[in-house]
């Protein structure tokens, strides 16, 4: 999607990537500022786990699994070079990242499992977006809540939740389970300590039977809990858990006499307990407080709770993850709500999380359309791109519940559906960041930069003619509008209104025609409610109601969306599409030419091909759009116009 010329389209969503990593440790100016932040520099261990957060918003595509898979893989590898021992608490949760790195990448393969059932377990296969989204937001916040781990790890934050998480409501089994839980791993750690205290002295061997068979336990009991229950808390019992890594760091530093590894294993136990304690509540309904208060205070009375843990321990996975309180007793913006609906979705969406995230987008909808009812700039007209690609993504999320299995997308699009969703989301943001005038009503967290440039995705012969064509077309119906404008609305609006109609018509079905992956990448681009639909009613708009504002900001959007599609796509023969945007860009509307458009401007879908030179429209003059001036009489466009300098642009971030 096109946009002003401080906009960068991150569109990444493509068959391969090029290995140009980035420098950037964080958050850049867009979500997934993927062309810009090329360097030589080789990416480092938050670069690469930034990268798989942005290509996660939404769900993981298929074509997406092997890269997010070397992503945290490479995290994984880096990681254990960094931290080989555990002396302390912050190599304990570095190891405890690394553990939980194993459950995430399973996760993540599990959702191409051929018959459809994840590894996750018999009937995880509907919550594998809540259990990467789990597991991806604890890490998160195991690093950001620990200074030592940062030193070699520090991802980018996710935005916080706009409200705080319900905790999960136990039943009588779950109930007694967590009870016990929370007793056990107190105790364990409480014993270990007062041991190492004591030159390692007393009945080791017997402790060390414990802790395993408390290990062996949490992680048996999360897995027959199955469903969301075992979705969630895999990473708080499982055996590649908290749990698991504490225990078996503790099991280790009692063999090995290390003291500092028992302190930290032995906290580590205590501050898990209490933080699943904190995301739960009982089968009555009440919480575990007195439970922890108890189990924290040892026998000789003097309590041992994890004095050096940080507050941030507590990861807050009741709900879908961290955020609790993030947004107070004060009614959330439309920022807020919009965060709240990117945080929710890394990783895929679970089924009970479609309701609150179609909730969040549909309110950042509606407050945007009050705050922006008219069209009479660019900034009006991308709050507006933002409003029909919300019913865009409301719908591909509501598609990913689909009764019948098949989505709304399309009739082929079910494993597409989290590609769309991330590139939509992802375009709106990008939108936003690059617009001044949108922020001030609507600003949202950018999402972390890719760590490699994109190829653009390969056209076959069809839709290397569909594009060509679409890019001289939005070109000439941006020239031949703008100069009805500029000449007083005199011309044939009505051919050209009917022009204008059939484009965006035709734009829509040849990209549901495609199906697949090139409908999920490009919906936003060339739908009806997608930018090329959208800039296309606001040009109609404009022309009926003389609304030269309207008309120059849709004029200019079909031209920068028509470079954007351009720098994304590469033709059939491998060739750029630099030419034909060139081309497009450097032709003139006369007024006398634009009294009477050429009546067969756009292509049917059945009967595309791409325009013989000779019919591109010739003239000594035009109008800048941008500012309703003639432009010069040698018949190029004004280079500083926001179209030429967004594809100039483009050129040296995607060519």
């Amino acid at each position: 999607m096109a946009r002003t010329t401080h906009q960068v389209h991150h569109h990444d969503l493509h068959d391969e990537q090029v290995n140009l990593p980035a420098a950037s440790n964080g958050g850049g100016a867009g979500a997934g500022a993927d062309a810009g932040t090329a360097t030589a520099t080789a990416p480092t261990a938050a670069d690469l786990f930034n990268d798989a957060t942005t290509r996660m918003v939404g769900g993981i595509g298929p074509d997406q699994v092997d890269k997010i898979v070397a992503d945290l893989t490479a995290v994984q590898q880096m990681l254990t070079a960094a931290s080989p021992q555990i002396n302390n608490l912050s190599d304990l949760h570095t190891h405890i990242i690394i553990e939980q790195l194993n459950e995430e990448i399973a996760s993540v393969q599990g959702t191409t499992s051929a018959t459809g059932t994840p590894i996750l377990g018999t009937d995880l296969g509907q919550f594998v977006g809540r259990s990467i989204n789990d597991i991806h937001r604890d890490i998160i916040d195991i690093a950001q809540g620990d200074a030592g781990v940062q030193a070699i790890f520090n991802p980018t934050p996710l935005p916080d939740l706009a409200t705080s998480p319900v905790p999960f409501h136990d039943n009588a089994e779950q109930t007694a389970f967590l009870t016990q839980f929370i007793q056990d791993s107190n105790h364990l750690g409480q014993t270990a300590t007062a041991i190492a205290k004591h030159g390692f002295q007393g009945d080791v061997a017997g402790l060390l039977q414990q802790i395993e068979t408390f290990a062996t336990n949490a992680s048996a009991f999360d897995q027959s809990q199955g469903g969301l229950y075992s979705a969630r808390f895999w990473n708080e019992l499982r055996s590649d858990g908290t749990a698991g890594t504490a225990a078996n760091a503790l099991i280790e530093g009692l063999q090995t006499h290390n003291a500092g590894e028992v302190k930290a294993a032995a906290e580590q136990l205590a501050t898990n307990a209490a933080d699943l304690a904190t995301n739960n509540v009982t089968v009555d309904g009440g919480t575990y407080d007195a439970v922890v208060a108890a189990a924290q205070t040892p026998a000789h009375g003097h309590a041992n709770a994890p004095a050096d843990a940080s507050p941030h321990d507590h990861h807050h996975h009741a709900d879908a993850g961290a955020g609790a309180g993030a947004g107070g007793a004060a009614t959330p913006t439309v920022t807020d709500l919009f965060n709240d609906a990117t945080t929710r979705m890394v990783g895929g969406i679970g089924p009970d999380q479609v309701d609150k995230i179609v909730a969040d987008l549909t309110a950042v909808q509606q407050m945007l359309t009050a705050a922006s009812p008219q069209i009479n700039n660019l900034s009006d007209l991308h709050t507006h791109i933002i409003i029909e690609q919300l019913n865009e993504e409301i719908a591909s999320v509501q598609g990913t519940t689909s009764a019948t299995g098949t989505p709304i997308l399309g009739t082929d699009l079910g494993q597409f559906v989290g590609r769309s969703i991330n590139d939509i989301h992802r375009d709106i943001i990008d939108i936003a960041q690059g617009d001044a005038g949108v922020q001030a009503i609507f600003n949202p967290t950018p999402l972390p930069d890719l760590a490699t440039s994109p190829v653009p995705f390969h056209d076959n012969a069809e839709q290397t003619a569909f594009l060509t064509q679409f890019i001289q077309d939005s070109n000439h119906l941006r020239q031949t509008a703008t100069t009805i404008a500029n000449d007083g609305f005199q011309g044939d609006v009505a051919g050209l209104l009917q022009q204008i109609e059939t484009f965006a018509t035709n734009a829509s079905a040849f990209d549901q025609s495609q199906g697949g992956l090139y409908s999920a990448r490009f919906w936003n681009e060339l739908r009806s409610d997608g930018t090329a639909g959208t800039a296309a009613n606001a040009l109609i708009e404009g022309l009926q109601t003389h609304n030269a504002g309207e008309v120059s900001a849709a004029a200019d959007q079909l031209a920068t969306n028509a470079a954007d599609l351009a720098t994304n796509n590469i033709k059939v023969d491998g060739g750029t599409y630099d030419d034909v945007v060139a081309a497009a860009q450097a032709t003139t509307v006369t007024a006398a030419a634009a009294a009477t458009p050429a009546a067969t401007s756009t292509p049917t879908v059945q009967d595309i091909a791409p325009a013989p030179a000779s019919t591109t429209p010739t003239a000594t003059a035009n109008a800048d759009a941008g500012n309703h001036a003639p432009i010069d009489p040698a018949g190029s466009i004004d280079q500083h116009s926001p179209a030429v300098e967004m594809a100039h642009h483009f050129h040296h971030m995607w060519g």
